[in-house]
């Protein structure tokens, strides 16, 4: 008897679990089916429905968003779902948005599921140039992929410009189709974007045709606004008069040809009495200094006379002409021998001391030269005689050196000196090759 209870109470305990099993597959059958729609990208989706509005693969740098939306059905609400936007080359993840399907339901549900990415308030552009790639993962199990790209704008030059003088960012600050022998010649490229992989260069000719020089720029950085990219040229020994052009190439193609002519000073003409002679600067003189970095032209048959000490340089332009009342000083005081608000007191200084001369006027003037600040001090002196005398100091303030500029003539050569000292001051060159 024992024996056959046994038995029958294994049976039920067989039964029950047919029984279990029969109702599970029944419960699993009664669930609603999981599917997904094919994952899309586009500009813009349906607020109510978040469906795609329009697929699209390409896209503009300065494009403002871009969606991708998916459909999925028989999902629970608190299933997770994650949506990744990565560059494809390097693999960087450029979004990643990991959520609940819904926090507001219950259950199980269905709809269209997105990411939006837009452009952030502090950049310029949308994503960088490039093929990227969007991934849709449902409860960590990836579901599908889409690809888009964004492209570069296309880089056009704007405006060829020529000038004598730029300022720090290499814009153009005088622009010119005639320039001094001495000058720096810049041809100044202004580009709508400046945008890596394109190349801007410049042929430079004489006007008998014969090259020059030749530079290539390549664009190694973005930057999504208008600029410039900028070429110079400069002879050491100063430049023959004469006519001369430069050619502007974007990415091998010739943009155009640019004319421009280098002056041979007009000689200034003096005649007082026993005071006679003529400033010219046909002889091409210029003064290099490679240690400081700077050049400068300078009369012809004038002498040049170079002192350095632990303070700086100084070069002293006089004229072979005895009785000719003009001299030129040029003078370099390095870092730690100069502050920036004690530029009167030296100005002061280099003008009167020694000089046995009486002070009658003072005034002062501020700019840019060469894309670098001045300050301007101009003088009117006297002698015990009431001889009148005009000095002007001019100072440079280059990164942390003081570059000086001193011219002194007597007053009735005022023109002379006047045509001297422009020309110099504007020959001035630092080495911007």
């Amino acid at each position: 008897m024992k024996r056959n209870i046994f038995f029958k109470g294994l049976v039920t305990i067989i039964a029950t679990i047919v029984v279990l099993a029969l109702m599970s597959t029944t419960f699993i059958s009664c669930l609603p089916e999981q599917e997904f729609g094919t994952l899309t990208v586009c500009s813009e989706i349906d607020p109510e429905t978040k469906k795609p509005s329009n697929d699209k693969s390409e896209f503009d740098v300065f494009d403002s968003k871009i969606y991708a939306t998916i459909s999925a059905s028989g999902i629970k609400a608190d299933d997770n779902m994650r949506f990744t936007i990565k560059e494809e080359e390097s693999g960087t993840v450029v979004a990643d948005l990991t959520e609940k399907y819904s926090k507001k339901e219950d259950g199980f549900i269905a709809g269209n599921f997105y990411i939006e990415y837009e452009k952030a308030e502090d950049s310029d552009i949308l994503l960088p140039p490039g093929k990227y790639i969007v991934d849709f993962y449902h409860n960590g199990e990836l579901k599908d992929s889409a690809n888009f790209n964004v492209g570069a704008p296309q880089v056009r030059i704007l405006e060829i410009s020529l000038a004598n003088e730029v300022d720090q960012n290499m814009e153009p600050v005088n622009t010119t189709q005639e320039f001094n022998i001495a000058d720096t010649v810049y041809a100044c490229v202004s580009l709508n974007y400046i945008i890596s992989g394109n190349t801007v260069s410049a042929k430079w000719y004489s006007g008998q045709g014969e090259l020059l020089e030749e530079k290539e720029i390549d664009i190694t950085e973005d930057y999504y606004e208008e600029g410039y990219v900028t070429f110079s040229l400069v002879d050491e020994e100063g430049w023959t008069p004469g006519k001369y052009y430069v050619e502007i190439y974007l990415n091998d193609s010739l943009y155009g040809k640019f004319d421009f002519e280098v002056m041979g000073p007009e000689p200034g003409e003096v005649t007082d009495g026993a005071v006679s002679g003529e400033i010219s600067f046909n002889q091409n003189n210029v003064y290099f200094s490679e240690e400081y970095g700077f050049s400068i032209a300078y009369p012809d048959n004038w002498t040049t006379e170079e002192s350095e000490d632990e303070t700086g340089l100084s070069v002293i332009f006089n004229p072979t002409a005895q009785d000719f009342p003009v001299s030129m000083f040029v003078g370099m005081i390095k870092e730690g021998n100069w502050q920036a608000d004690q530029l009167e007191s030296i100005a002061d200084e280099i003008t009167m001391s020694g000089s046995g001369l009486n002070q009658v006027d003072k005034s002062t003037d501020t700019g840019q030269m060469h894309g670098f600040p001045y300050e301007e001090y101009d003088y009117v002196l006297e002698d015990e005689e009431g001889v009148q005398y005009e000095a002007v100091c001019l100072m440079i303030k280059k990164d942390k050196e003081l570059f000086l500029f001193f011219g002194i003539n007597m007053i009735d050569f005022s023109q002379v000196s006047f045509n001297t000292y422009v020309t110099m001051l504007q020959s001035i060159s630092f080495g911007q090759q």
